[in-house]
């Protein structure tokens, strides 16, 4: 896909020509989607950034130019849940976790300013299927 040295890592995560095109999240958002909506709890509404799906985030709530990968949202219980996908070598969970908690805080501020319950929950892949445990 692109001139890069093309080791492990850089296929897996760090191409930059995939990253513009998203392959690595149409990979496993779709199905994580999937598993989302069977579980939705009535008066939910799911919002799936996936291709070919409408995806129209509630402005009612923050006007914000930020696409999270999924949005479960709630007006009755006012409540968002915001969950971002982190697709990433496995060495790389840490880093990724501050970056994404990072780019919407000031999003859920906006979000409790508008009396929203909001947070963000980055959902971890790592793209070697290695399992670690949480702080290792």
């Amino acid at each position: 896909m692109c001139a890069s040295r093309q080791t492990l890592l850089h296929i897996l995560n760090n191409c930059k020509v995939a990253l513009h095109l998203r392959h690595y999240n149409h990979r496993v958002l779709p199905v994580v989607t999937e598993m989302v909506q069977s579980h939705l709890p009535e008066g939910y509404q799911l919002l799936a950034n996936i291709p070919g799906a409408s995806y129209n985030f509630p402005h009612h709530i923050t006007a914000t130019t930020l696409r999270p990968d999924l949005g479960i949202c709630s007006d009755q219980e006012m409540a968002l849940h915001l969950v971002e996908l982190t697709i990433c070598y496995e060495t790389g969970f840490v880093e990724a976790e501050r970056r994404k908690t990072a780019r919407y805080a000031e999003h859920v501020a906006e979000d409790k300013k508008a009396d929203y319950k909001s947070m963000l929950t980055p959902l971890r892949v790592g793209s070697r299927g290695v399992l670690r445990k949480e702080g290792s």
